[in-house]
C-alpha cells in the first residue's frame, strides 16, 4: 500500500534489448512473474512464446520429477516428456498398455486420500488433510510412492510428496505431469476399483532354485568368513493372552510355512555358484511345547529368559535349515510366550509384520475351521532376486550410484565412539542390547513438535542419535545407516524374505548450527537418501574402493532404524497379542538405535558390539538420549555447542565427586602457615635429597 490507496505492479513492455534473449524474474508473495526481452532484429513474439511455454513445462516436470537426469528432458518448444520418474526402477518385465488411467483430479484425489487413509491405518483422509500431520513418516512415504503410482499410472517421487502433502495439492502436482508413466502390467482396473497390485516382476517357473539376492550374497560371504556367527541372528518374541488354542496356532504355523517360501530356503553349494534351494517342505513342528506353569512366577520369567537366550546362541546350518527357531512356551492356561529366531538371510523388519498379520488370520481361520482370507502370493522371493540381479545392470543403478559416490566423496572417517577397551582386529559379531522407554508425555510433545516444524517424528529421532553422537564422538562429519523396505513393487509387500537396503546417511552437525537447521538438514539428507534407494551397500562400499577394516563394519559404524507399530494387530483371534523384550545376541556395528513407536510411547532398544562396549556405558548413552530428547522443545534456536546431552543423574554425580571443599583452618593465614603447623614441619627426616647433592631435613627446609 501507498498510504490509503492499493499499489500493485502492472506490466510493461519493454522496447530495448542489450542481448539476443533475456530472462527477467520477480518473485512475489503469491507466484513468480517472468519476464522474457528479446532481439526483435533476430527473434519474434512466437519464437519467445515458445521457449516461455518450454520454460513452464519444464519447471512442473522438475517438480514432479526432481531427480530426472538431464538426458532425459527434450528442451525443444513444443516438446513432450513421457519419461518415467527417474527414481522408479525399471523392470525386467514388459510394460504393455492396458492400464486404466485418468485426468480426472476429483479422481486421483479421492485415490490417494484412500492410499493414506490405508497407510496411516484410519477411519478417513479429507483430501485437504496433510500426510505428516495425521502420523506419516519418511518411511511410509516410500509405500505411498509405490502405491501411488501403481494406482494412478502417474509418476511421483519422494520429494513430491513431501512438497505437497495433502491429497488437493498432490494431485494437483501430478496433474501438471503431460503424460503418465509408463504402465507396468496388463489388467489393472480404473482408480477407485479394489484391484490385486499389478505384477511388475515376472514369474519364473523354477520354483526350487533361484540366485542369491544382491542382499544375500554380502551375508553368505560374512557367515563364511566367520561361521556359526550370531551376528546376524534376529530374535523376538510374541506375548499371547487369554486362552489359546494350540492346536489351531500349530496349524496355523504349518500353513505359514507352506505359504511363504522363504522360510523354506537354505543355502545351495554348486561348482557354478552357491545359489537359494527351496526345500519342497520343512519339518518343523511348533509342538510339543516347554511347560513353565509349574513354576512359580518368578521362575517362570527368569527360566523363560535363560532359555530364550539359550536358543538364541544356537548357530543354524545354513546349507540344511531350517533357518529358523520356533518354541512355544506356556507359563499358565492364560500366558503364552511364542518365541521364533530367524536368520536375516530370509528375513527383515518388514517381514515381521507379514509374519504377524498372516500367522493371526491364519490362526483365527483355524479356530473358526474356514479358510483363511489371504491373497494367493503373485511372485516369490526366488523370483525378485532374479529380476533383481539384473536389473542391477541397468541404467537407472548407474544414475542412483553416482549420487552415493558424490555424497561419500572423500570418504567418511570410522566413528570414534568412547569404548571400554581396544577394539580387537577382528569384529566378532558378538553383541548385546538394553531397552529403555520414552514416557508417554514425551513422545506426545515430540510428535505435536515435530508437525509445528514441518517435520517427521523420524526425522526428529534421527537427528537426536546424530546429535548425540556428535557429542559422544566431537565429529561433525557423520554417517549413519538407516534401513529402507526396498519393496517398490507391491506384489513384494505380502513376502517374506530379505530386501531392506540400507542407505548411509551423511550429516555435518557443526558446531553453530542452529538446532532448528540442523533438523532441516536431516530431514533433507533423508529426502534425498529416500529419493535413491537402491543401490546395495555392499555394491557401493566396492565402487568406493573403501580400504577393508575387519575390525569394523565399513561406510557406517551406527545404525538408526525406525518402525511404526501403531497399526499392528493386537489381537491374534481370541488372544491378546503384545510385543516381548528379547536380547539381541549380534552386532553387526558399534552402536544401532532401533525405535519402536507404539501408541502411547516409544520403545528404544540399543545394540552394541560388546567386543568394544560394556552394558553400564550403553545405559549411560541411553539416559543422555532422553533427556536430550525431553528438552528439545526449548532449544529450537540454540546453537548445538550450546545444547548439553549430560543427564540430571550425570550432573548430580559430578557435582558430589567435585564436592571437596572444607572449612579454612582458622589458625593459618595463607598455605605456607598452614603447613608449618603440621608435625612433620620441625622433624629431622629427609624432605629433599637430591643425586650427588646434599639432603635437607624438614626442619631445615621450613627453617
Amino acid at each position: 500500500r501507498w498510504g490509503n490507496v492499493d499499489h500493485q505492479r502492472m506490466p510493461t513492455p519493454m522496447l530495448g534489448a542489450a542481448q539476443d534473449l533475456s530472462l527477467w524474474c520477480v518473485e512475489t508473495r503469491n507466484h513468480i512473474e517472468f519476464v522474457f526481452t528479446f532481439n526483435a532484429d533476430v527473434l519474434d513474439t512466437s519464437s519467445v512464446g515458445a521457449f516461455a511455454k518450454a520454460l513452464e513445462r519444464l519447471l512442473r516436470e522438475i517438480v514432479t520429477d526432481p531427480d530426472r537426469p538431464l538426458s532425459r528432458y527434450d528442451f525443444s518448444p513444443g516438446a513432450t516428456s513421457d519419461a518415467p520418474p527417474a527414481n522408479a526402477p525399471s523392470t525386467a518385465a514388459s510394460t504393455p498398455s492396458g492400464i486404466a488411467t485418468t485426468s480426472s483430479a476429483e479422481s486421483v484425489e479421492s485415490a490417494i486420500a484412500e492410499i493414506w487413509r490405508g497407510l496411516l491405518g484410519l477411519d478417513r483422509f479429507d483430501i485437504d488433510e496433510d500426510f505428516f500431520d495425521r502420523g506419516g513418516h519418511s518411511l511410509l512415504v516410500m509405500r505411498a510412492v509405490t502405491q501411488i503410482r501403481n494406482r494412478t499410472g502417474k509418476p511421483v517421487s519422494v520429494h513430491t510428496i513431501f512438497d505437497n502433502s495433502t491429497p488437493r495439492r498432490l494431485a494437483q502436482a501430478l496433474s501438471a505431469t503431460m503424460a503418465p508413466a509408463h504402465p507396468t502390467a496388463e489388467g489393472a482396473q480404473p482408480i477407485g476399483a479394489p484391484s490385486a497390485a499389478p505384477q511388475v516382476i515376472p514369474h519364473r517357473g523354477d520354483t526350487t532354485t533361484a540366485p542369491l539376492s544382491q542382499m544375500q550374497q554380502r551375508l553368505w560371504y560374512l557367515e563364511n568368513l566367520t561361521p556359526h556367527s550370531v551376528t546376524h541372528h534376529i530374535p523376538s518374541a510374541h506375548r499371547l493372552d487369554g486362552e489359546l488354542d494350540i492346536q489351531a496356532l500349530a496349524q496355523a504355523w504349518q500353513q505359514l510355512l507352506a505359504r511363504q517360501a522363504a522360510l523354506r530356503t537354505v543355502i545351495g553349494r554348486t561348482p557354478t555358484g552357491d545359489h537359494q534351494q527351496v526345500l519342497p517342505r520343512l519339518d518343523a513342528p511348533l509342538l510339543p511345547l516347554e511347560d513353565l506353569s509349574h513354576l512359580t512366577e518368578s521362575e517362570r520369567e527368569s527360566t523363560l529368559r535363560h532359555r530364550m537366550g539359550e536358543l538364541a546362541m544356537q548357530p543354524f546350518d545354513l546349507e540344511k535349515g531350517p533357518l529358523f527357531a520356533i518354541r512355544l512356551f506356556k507359563l499358565s492356561d492364560r500366558d503364552h510366550v511364542l518365541f521364533f529366531l530367524v536368520h536375516h538371510l530370509i528375513w527383515d523388519g518388514w517381514s515381521f509384520q507379514v509374519f504377524n498379520d498372516e500367522l493371526s488370520e491364519l490362526y483365527s481361520a483355524a479356530m473358526a475351521g474356514r479358510p483363511a482370507q489371504l491373497p494367493p502370493l503373485p511372485v516369490t522371493y526366488g523370483d525378485f532376486a532374479a529380476w533383481h540381479n539384473k536389473w542391477m545392470s541397468g541404467e537407472e543403478l548407474q544414475r542412483q550410484t553416482a549420487f552415493w559416490q558424490a555424497r561419500m566423496t572423500p570418504a567418511p572417517a570410522p566413528l570414534a565412539l568412547p569404548t571400554d577397551r581396544s577394539r580387537p582386529p577382528l569384529m566378532s559379531g558378538q553383541g548385546a542390547s538394553c531397552t529403555v522407554h520414552l514416557d508417554q508425555q514425551t513422545t506426545h510433545q515430540l510428535r505435536e513438535a515435530a508437525q509445528r516444524q514441518g517435520r517427521t517424528l523420524f526425522t526428529t529421532l534421527l537427528g537426536a542419535f546424530g546429535l548425540l553422537l556428535n557429542k559422544l564422538t566431537g565429529q561433525e562429519d557423520l554417517v549413519i545407516g538407516t534401513p529402507v523396505r526396498g519393496r517398490d513393487h507391491a506384489e513384494l509387500e505380502s513376502l517374506i524374505g530379505f530386501f531392506v537396503n540400507t542407505l548411509p546417511l551423511r550429516l555435518t552437525p557443526r558446531a553453530d548450527l542452529a538446532l532448528s537447521d540442523w533438523f532441516a538438514q536431516v530431514q533433507r539428507s533423508t529426502i534425498d537418501a529416500l529419493s535413491h534407494p537402491d543401490v546395495p551397500v555392499d555394491h557401493l562400499v566396492r565402487t568406493l574402493q573403501l580400504p577393508r577394516d575387519a575390525s569394523r563394519a565399513p561406510l557406517y559404524q551406527a545404525l538408526f532404524s525406525y518402525q511404526d507399530a501403531r497399526e499392528r494387530h493386537t489381537n491374534w483371534g481370541n488372544v491378546e497379542h503384545k510385543r516381548f523384550d528379547v536380547p539381541m545376541v549380534g552386532a553387526a556395528q558399534d552402536l544401532a538405535l532401533w525405535c519402536v513407536e507404539t501408541p502411547n510411547d516409544i520403545e528404544f532398544t540399543f545394540n552394541y558390539n560388546t567386543d568394544i562396549l560394556d552394558e553400564g556405558t550403553v545405559q549411560l548413552f541411553a539416559q543422555r538420549l532422553s533427556h536430550l530428547l525431553k528438552q528439545l522443545s526449548r532449544h529450537a534456536n540454540t546453537p548445538l555447542k550450546d545444547i548439553s546431552v549430560q543427564s540430571e543423574q550425570e550432573t548430580l554425580q559430578l557435582r558430589q565427586w567435585n564436592s571437596t571443599s572444607i572449612q579454612w583452618p582458622t589458625t593459618a593465614a595463607n598455605m605456607i602457615d598452614l603447613l608449618l603447623q603440621q608435625p612433620h614441619a620441625s622433624s629431622s627426616e629427609i624432605a629433599v635429597s637430591l643425586a650427588g647433592e646434599r639432603s635437607l631435613s624438614h626442619a631445615e627446609l621450613w627453617a
